[in-house]
């Protein structure tokens, strides 16, 4: 991201969040297993997001047991709230602001396809605080894909289609809160 779009990303991989402002705009959660969070990482969790943070997470390599945990822990993060479809109209899809670029259609990688049928619209999900996506969750791997690995066996997208969709994801993240 740094080096093709002129993206500053400091990353920090401690166990806690560091409040905001000097906090990060983005925080980023991928796994293959149960996410298991503490009670006082999902208290620091949430104060960042109603803060004006955003939460992006990808089940890596599609993995099912990820997806069902995040699931869990968005149910802690806000009680009553669910992830929803986040439309191809979105923002996040339109290119509509600094840094980001237009996604009309995506890639799935032949393994995605071949177990689950294809698709060409990008399928992300999210929770909205206000008028903004503060969490952002893709079932998809987009990890591997950001590595640029053609691994056999992984329901995601392809390595361009991760990428366009990550720098989306960052510059919306970076992007001034309305």
């Amino acid at each position: 991201m740094g080096r093709k779009y002129n993206t500053n990303l400091q990353i920090n991989t401690a166990a806690s969040v560091p409040a905001r402002p000097a906090g990060p705009d983005l925080l980023y959660l991928t796994g293959t297993d149960k996410c298991d969070l503490t009670s006082a990482q999902i208290q620091s969790v949430r104060a960042l997001l109603q803060s004006g943070g955003t939460l992006f997470a990808d089940a890596a390599g599609g993995s099912r047991p990820f997806t069902d945990s995040f699931n869990q822990l968005v149910a802690k993060l806000f009680p009553g709230e669910m992830l929803q479809p986040i439309k191809p109209t979105s923002a996040l899809f339109s290119g509509e602001f600094a840094g980001a670029t237009k996604i009309a259609r995506v890639h799935l990688r032949k393994f995605a396809i071949a177990s689950q049928g294809g698709h060409k619209k990008p399928h992300l999900e999210g929770i909205k605080i206000g008028r903004r996506w503060a969490i952002i969750f893709s079932p998809y791997d987009i990890a591997s894909g950001l590595l640029g690995t053609h691994t056999w066996g992984i329901t995601g997208y392809t390595p361009q289609s991760s990428l366009d969709l990550a720098r989306n994801i960052v510059a919306y993240a970076a992007a001034p809160k309305k």
